[in-house]
């Protein structure tokens, strides 16, 4: 696997509303970017249909997510693997993330991102994969603080990505 990002974020929300929303599957789906569906298999592991533009094709993808390593209320895994639709080739992802409380109420993650490709999609797709990724996780962030604004009941919708 290759280190393609670490960094850290801070939310103004106590990790118990953090984790409240990795149990919710509607919430995880308004949080992914590009997520078109999200169907809980079994507990932590979901199968995806995911969507992502590039810069010169929109990719959509068929895959896992599990989360694992879960230790309540300080850690856990996200591991991703699928492949994308019409394109020969595979992908791995895992996103270790340390959640910790801040004085003030808030939480903060710090998480790396790994990924590895195989077949068509790492020999052309790598450089713009990688790129995007730090996008995408911007994005992510957005949706988990739209998602956190919301009321202490079911998360609110966020609106549309065009």
């Amino acid at each position: 696997m290759n280190r393609l990002l670490a960094d850290e974020v801070v939310v103004a929300a106590p990790p118990e509303r953090l984790w409240s929303l990795l149990d919710d599957v509607n919430a995880l789906k308004r949080i992914l970017p590009g997520c078109e569906e999200l169907v809980e298999e079994a507990p932590g592991l979901y199968r995806a249909v995911m969507r992502t533009k590039l810069s010169f094709l929109t990719l959509r993808v068929a895959g896992t997510a599990r989360l694992a390593d879960i230790r309540r209320p300080d850690h856990f895994r996200i591991e991703i693997q699928g492949r994308p639709m019409g394109l020969v080739g595979s992908f791995t992802v895992s996103v270790p993330v340390d959640v910790l409380s801040t004085d003030d109420a808030g939480t903060r993650g710090s998480y790396a991102v790994d990924m590895q490709l195989t077949g068509r999609l790492a020999s052309f797709g790598a450089p713009i994969l990688k790129a995007q990724v730090k996008s995408q996780v911007r994005e992510m962030i957005g949706n988990l603080e739209r998602e956190l604004a919301g009321s202490d009941g079911p998360a609110q919708e966020a609106d549309a990505i065009a």
